[in-house]
């Protein structure tokens, strides 16, 4: 079910209150919450810890383009994005790629990905 019907389904519609410990809303939901605020906010500043975490394939996609929609190209915003997925970070400026709590690459993503392991 999209969010919108989830959400007028609900007894209270968009009044329905969204809190960590009730149940109304799924963990992805609720990020997709997350999201939108963020984006009607205009936030300048957003750090993403595993936004996608919760949520399928389709939903990833959608997240991902309205990141880069509304706060990675063209934008005044900055994003720190904390994630696994290469597919999250790859229209990143810059990388930090974490190794047991240590920077092991900084860079461009692409540079990152063509250089050779042993170059560095």
């Amino acid at each position: 079910m999209k969010l919108d019907e989830h959400i007028t389904a609900l007894d209270e519609g968009l009044m329905s209150r969204c809190s960590e410990s009730n149940n109304l809303f799924s963990m992805g939901q609720k990020q997709l919450l997350c999201l939108g605020r963020a984006m009607l906010l205009q936030t300048k500043i957003i750090v993403l810890d595993e936004a996608t975490a919760n949520v399928d394939l389709a939903t990833d996609n959608f997240i991902q383009q309205k990141l880069r929609e509304c706060f990675i190209i063209n934008s005044e915003a900055t994003v720190l994005i904390i994630a696994h997925r290469l597919a999250t970070v790859i229209d990143a400026d810059r990388i930090l790629v974490m190794d047991k709590g240590r920077g092991v690459e900084y860079g461009h993503p692409f540079k990152l990905l063509t250089t050779d392991e042993s170059d560095t």
